[in-house]
């Protein structure tokens, strides 16, 4: 793979994680106001451990939804970092790390605003 390749690579990372961030932006104007009725609706299974871990941990979608987002931040940055140092660096390694920073996006934002109970979500 030469250099131009990689960059071409690299590029279209960034414009996947951007697509991802965007996507998940879009959704949460679908899905943060409806968070506080459907966190209403859930509750724990009655088993021993659940009960023990409703005492000290409370039900938060907003947790998992900053979580796919700053991943999708996190893996942009990465990928732009790689980008700006290793533009111009015959180093072939980079790919792989690479690869492993876009891996970090969530490939499960396509599905985060998704609920069949609720038909206000799509």
């Amino acid at each position: 793979m030469t250099l131009s390749e990689r960059n071409v690579f690299l590029k279209i990372g960034i414009f996947y994680c951007v697509a991802v961030i965007l996507l998940i932006a879009a959704a949460s104007f679908l899905t943060v106001p409806v968070y506080p009725e459907i966190e209403e609706n859930t509750q724990r299974p009655d088993y021993y451990f659940q009960f023990i871990a409703g005492l000290f941990l409370g039900n938060s979608y907003y947790a998992v939804h900053a979580a796919l987002f700053l991943s999708a931040v996190f893996s942009l940055v990465g990928m732009i970092m790689i980008h700006a140092y290793f533009e111009r660096t015959p180093t072939p390694e980079i790919l792989y790390i690479a690869i492993f920073a876009i891996s970090i996006v969530p490939f499960s934002c396509f599905f985060t605003c998704r609920d069949d109970h609720d038909p206000r979500l799509f």
